[in-house]
């Protein structure tokens, strides 16, 4: 390196050094954010990099603040250096404060509910001097109120044994942890104390960090490892495993600890295991008999009454839901339903008696619907089930009323019944065929024909017939990708060939394509009325239809694309993309002004 190189490196690195001291001087952590930093001439957060330090430091404002604060400096006297420490009594109101912050709310809060408690009492001199926010909230439990508290507990262990329980997870923000409690014998309290002891950050979930992690930590606070008799885990084998788990590793150190399998676990599983062997009826059975009273009121009620009837008491038991993470809560269910079989099978018989109307549907067949007559079939008005809301509502209302309430909801529902029956497309049959056309169906071996659809169309929009059939009976004679959509499906199938490059099912795609575009619904058209709507509004009366016509066009084209953002032009757009799309001869008229033509052939630069 030359002479003159080396002079200017030196200044340029003594000049990049006295700019590190200088933000020493004025710089400061922000203790609520690791990447943030704190001015102390300026009282803002800037973000704790040198970059934007140094350009801080620049400003005109950090400059005046500067100043500020060293003529401030020389005027200050020991009283207002030095500040008389706060009284016993707020302290003691900040950290009851604190802790209730920490137990039930965000700290954020503390901000905004320190404000309001002084206005509650303006003669209170307590809370008048109040001055806790955020920060301090913040502070106060980090390094005041946790740490304490947490010493008191390894004193009130002291030299006694005790025992861990840890399970480890992931949580939001991908962090590893290990969650440790600790139990052990209180001299002091007299009792046997399981507590929270310590949330430990872990690297890794292997059996070695896991152990490495309890002992530093164990030995950080001076708990003695060697008084550790048991830990407590669950069933998963980094834990328990035979060659090299926490529990191993441990008793290399310590031979006589004992590790208990979760018992909790170990009887989920047992239990799930062996209700395998039971019948799926006694599941279903369990299940829908809760089901059946859980979201109906009246359905309790009546139950009730039945079997006060049979017991001289309205208080049967309530069956249990079953739970996929306690298994054994089916016992309980079980037992309940033992116990009132009599009752509950009684009611059920009852109730199947009742409810025949749906299933007599069933029977008939879809061209009989329209014709149908269903009255005969309707339940008792007591017996129809109208609704959480209205169970819910009707405990308020006395009988009479309520009756003839029923009654007019069930006449409600009778005439909508009705009208929909008259209202039934004459095409029904031509929609419910249309299942069969579900890939799953065309490929299968064993199929319905086609002929129910041939009695239908005469016209070849939808292919000539007998080859239509020809092909639908060849379909399952290839594999074939999109199984899982139909109108995939039916595009693959389209697009086969044979050897020579002909389209071997150019007749089933056809006509099934055809039937795939039958409309079921306006609803797409009310959506363009409601997007018309948004474009032509009180602010944009005077759309003109074809302005109209072109902003509907451009919005349904992005919305097929997916947005704007995957838009691409074409290139019939870019040619057209010149001076007549100004198009002069129908808008002369509107653009007589020169200024104006000028202004648009300059912004296609044509002047």
């Amino acid at each position: 390196m030359s002479k003159a190189s080396s002079k200017k490196y030196y200044q340029k690195y003594t000049k990049a050094w006295e700019s590190d001291v200088l933000l020493k001087e004025w710089i400061s952590p922000d203790i609520t954010n690791n990447s943030m930093a704190i001015c102390k001439y300026c009282r803002i957060n800037l973000k704790a990099d040198r970059k934007d330090l140094v350009a801080h430091a620049s400003t005109e404002k950090h400059n005046k603040s500067v100043e500020a604060h060293k003529s401030a400096k020389s005027c200050y006297t020991l009283p207002t250096l030095f500040k008389t420490i706060d009284s016993e009594t707020i302290k003691i109101a900040e950290l009851k404060i604190t802790a209730f912050i920490a137990e039930h709310a965000s700290i954020h809060t503390v901000n905004h509910l320190t404000e309001i408690l002084p206005k509650l009492d303006k003669t209170s001199e307590t809370l008048s001097k109040l001055k806790l926010h955020k920060t301090k909230c913040t502070m106060i439990i980090k390094n005041v109120l946790s740490p304490c508290m947490l010493q008191d507990l390894v004193q009130e262990i002291g030299d006694s044994a005790y025992s861990i329980i840890i399970d480890e997870s992931t949580d939001i923000s991908t962090l590893k942890i290990l969650c440790t409690m600790i139990r052990f014998f209180s001299m002091p309290k007299k009792n046997i104390v399981t507590t929270f002891y310590r949330i430990i950050k872990l690297t890794e979930f292997d059996a070695q960090s896991i152990c490495d992690a309890i002992k530093a930590q164990l030995q950080s606070d001076n708990l003695n490892f060697q008084n550790l008799i048991g830990i407590g885990v669950d069933g998963a084998n980094v834990m328990i495993g035979k060659n090299k788990s926490v529990a191993t590793i441990l008793k290399k150190d310590l031979p006589d600890l004992i590790v208990v399998k979760c018992i909790s676990h170990s009887l989920h599983l047992c239990a799930e295991k062996a209700t395998e062997t039971l019948p799926r009826q006694l599941e279903f059975l369990v299940r829908e008999v809760h089901n059946w009273f859980s979201y109906s009121s009246k359905r309790v009620e009546e139950y009730k009454k039945l079997y006060e009837i049979i017991n001289n008491n309205n208080n049967p038991k309530k069956v249990g839901a079953l739970s996929g993470t306690r298994w054994l809560a089916r016992f309980q269910a079980i037992t309940t339903i033992l116990d009132q079989w009599i009752e509950l099978e009684l009611l059920f018989s009852i109730v199947r008696k009742q409810d025949k109307f749906p299933a007599q549907l069933q029977n008939i067949e879809d061209n009989e619907i329209t014709n149908f007559d269903f009255h005969p079939y309707l339940m008792d008005t007591s017996s129809i089930y109208l609704g959480y809301d209205f169970e819910s509502a009707a405990q308020n209302i006395n009988a009479s009323d309520l009756t003839e309430i029923r009654q007019r909801c069930k006449n409600f529902l009778v005439v909508l019944a009705e009208q929909i029956q008259n209202r039934l497309p004459e095409n029904l049959s031509i929609l419910k065929m249309m299942s069969n056309l579900d890939p799953k169906v065309a490929t299968s071996q064993v199929k319905p024909g086609l002929q129910e659809f041939f009695k239908i169309y005469r016209t070849d929009v939808f292919g000539v017939k007998q080859d239509v059939e020809n092909e639908w009976h060849q379909l399952q004679n290839k594999k074939w990708t999109h199984l899982s959509n139909t109108e995939e499906f039916y595009a693959e199938v389209s697009e086969d060939k044979d050897a020579a490059g002909n389209s071997r099912f150019k007749n089933v795609a056809k006509f099934a394509t055809a039937l795939l575009s039958l409309p079921f619904s306006n609803a797409s058209v009310k959506r363009a009325f409601s997007i018309y709507s948004i474009i032509k509004n009180k602010l944009r009366n005077k759309l003109s239809p074809e302005m109209l016509q072109a902003l509907m066009m451009v919005r349904y084209t992005l919305q097929r694309q997916g947005s704007c953002i995957n838009f691409n032009p074409t290139p019939a757009m870019l040619n057209k993309f010149d001076y007549k799309m100004y198009d002069f001869k129908n808008n002369l008229e509107i653009h007589d002004d020169c200024s104006v033509m000028e202004e648009i052939l300059e912004s296609i630069n044509l002047i």
